[in-house]
């Protein structure tokens, strides 16, 4: 990962550098092409403009007319997404119940552009439970060809248009029963104080999406893998969360098995997005950092770093 590409995170964070990078073509394709495998595609390109005024003069011509309708499609993406966010809340309201828009369209709103985050599907959480939720979703008429998990049921992409998660529950690892015990107890308590924002729905409060997230990305570890979009969200959360919210999430990762992972991800959110010490949940651990940063990258297999942040 070049340094340029770092640089232009920081830069669609806030934080534009002084001096300027001049860039040949083959350095240009290459920062689109590690923009694309990151998900960051619409994030870059803001850097970009924020960084290079002048950018449609400097960018080979065919690779700025693809990369600027890219970044069209993700903001027009984007406003689906919201206007689906308030129709799925309105409508669960409807129905009397309490939902909470989760992750993608309740981050994107936190960027300094919220139209630049790249998005997927719609994560919305219900209140009840499990069997409240099917019994509803099934009274509602949404669970013909639906997929269930663990934690969510995903509706039919017919139902709303596009793909939608319907959440139960919550992602957390299995490995350690006492602090998923404690993390769960904290998570229920903070969901039940959603909070209403201006786009039409609700969003949980920073401190549960400080800790549902940190522990999304530790879970991705062993799974997908995680990549700088979920890191990007982490730094846009904590800039915009209070210093009281911070403490409270700081005081509750050893409690919920959480300090491993949280010491890596501040590193790499210190070293490579140039996060302010004032928004550190904790002490940057380098060592874990770096393995974080490697898988990141992908160039660390997942199975090698269950004993960094599975351990304790």
């Amino acid at each position: 990962m070049s340094a340029v590409f770092f640089d232009l995170l920081r830069a669609a964070l806030g934080d534009v550098p002084s001096e300027l990078v001049e860039l040949n073509t083959e350095e240009w394709l290459g920062l689109h092409k590690q923009a694309t495998k990151q998900a960051l595609l619409g994030v870059i390109f803001y850097g970009l403009q924020r960084v290079y005024p002048d950018i449609e003069q400097r960018i080979p011509k065919d690779l700025y007319l693809k990369w600027f309708y890219q970044a069209e499609s993700i903001r027009g993406l984007n406003q689906t997404h919201y206007e689906r966010s308030k129709k799925l809340t309105a409508l669960f309201a409807e129905w009397g119940t309490k939902s909470v828009i989760l992750k993608g369209q309740a981050n994107s709103r936190l960027y300094p552009n919220k139209f630049i985050r790249q998005t997927g599907d719609v994560d919305i959480w219900v209140v009840g439970g499990r069997d409240r939720v099917v019994s509803l979703l099934s009274q509602m008429g949404l669970l013909k060809d639906a997929k269930f998990s663990a934690h969510e049921v995903t509706l039919p992409r017919d139902a709303f248009g596009g793909d939608v998660e319907v959440h139960f529950n919550y992602i957390y690892d299995c490995r350690n029963p006492f602090a998923n015990k404690h993390l769960k107890r904290i998570l229920s308590y903070e969901i039940d104080n959603p909070v209403a924002v201006g786009e039409g729905f609700n969003v949980a409060s920073n401190k549960f999406s400080l800790l549902m997230q940190l522990s999304h990305i530790r879970k991705h570890l062993l799974g997908h893998g995680i990549g700088l979009r979920q890191i990007m969200d982490y730094a846009v959360l904590l800039s915009s969360s209070l210093e009281s919210e911070r403490n409270d999430v700081s005081s509750a990762l050893a409690i919920t098995g959480l300090k491993p992972v949280a010491g890596a991800l501040m590193w790499v959110l210190s070293e490579c997005l140039g996060l302010k010490d004032e928004y550190l949940l904790c002490s940057p651990d380098a060592r874990r950092g770096q393995v974080l940063l490697q898988a990141i990258l992908a160039s660390v297999p997942a199975a090698s770093v269950v004993g960094c942040f599975f351990g304790g």
